[in-house]
């Protein structure tokens, strides 16, 4: 049985103005997997998230996502199963309420209204923002907007969570509370970011970023606190 749920193979990319931001880039994420990926500022680490469910699409030999070529035939069926979370939650929320922002997607799937209720209410309680449902998205502190913003994807049902920086710009306690809903959270995941705590604490593997491609992976302890691998690519070990 096959276990892989993303294969990229030697994926590339370059925006309009000719600047290359992929260049090559072989991975994959295998069930029950949680993937790291870091790297300096530049490296490409966002643009290859963004591949993951279709908002960009670059060149290479094959991208797969639950086995379906990433294709336009195939997006809505991956962006089903792909629930992708902006470094910023400000880019993903815009609805008046809390209620209306998690049931965007269950609403765009056409479901009966006693399956969006629960699907809401459902995503809230795992995101341990219950009683939210009235309150504007854009008056909550940036921790609890980005609960919300993990609510948003949960309420698709996906089966892949893609997290950009999730603990950027947070308080000690509001990042300590993001590591610890997003441990809780049984399922595939591919993160990225500066955070080497949260890297530890989270992923199973770890993939460090260069250049536009993968210039190093393996067990997150066997990167992180590896000096000279961690310096070769601008980065700071941890101690």
């Amino acid at each position: 049985m096959n276990d892989t749920i993303v294969d990229i193979r030697e994926l590339r990319y370059s925006y309009p103005d000719g600047r290359e931001a992929l260049n090559g880039v072989t991975l994959d994420l295998r069930e029950g997997e949680t993937l790291g990926i870091i790297g300096a500022n530049g490296a490409g680490k966002t643009t290859l998230l963004l591949h993951l469910n279709g908002m960009i699409e670059g060149a290479g030999r094959s991208v797969t996502v639950f086995g379906l070529p990433l294709e336009h035939k195939n997006f809505k069926t991956i962006r089903r199963k792909v629930g992708f979370v902006f470094q910023n939650p400000d880019d993903q929320l815009f609805s008046p309420t809390v209620f209306d922002d998690v049931a965007f997607a269950p609403l765009n799937m056409a479901l009966e209204e006693s399956a969006i209720l629960s699907r809401v209410s459902g995503a809230l309680e795992r995101v341990g923002m219950a009683g939210y449902e009235p309150r504007s998205s854009h008056h909550l502190s940036q921790g609890e907007k980005k609960k919300i913003a993990v609510a948003t994807v949960l309420s698709a049902s996906c089966e892949l969570l893609v997290l950009d920086e999730p603990t950027a710009n947070l308080d000690p306690r509001s990042r300590r509370n993001i590591i610890n809903l997003l441990g809780r959270l049984v399922m595939p995941k591919i993160i990225a970011g500066h955070d080497l705590g949260m890297v530890l604490d989270l992923c199973t593997r770890v993939a460090i970023m260069e250049k536009g491609r993968v210039a190093a992976q393996g067990k997150p302890r066997e990167i992180v606190y590896d000096k000279a691998i961690m310096e070769q690519y601008g980065l700071e070990a941890m101690q």
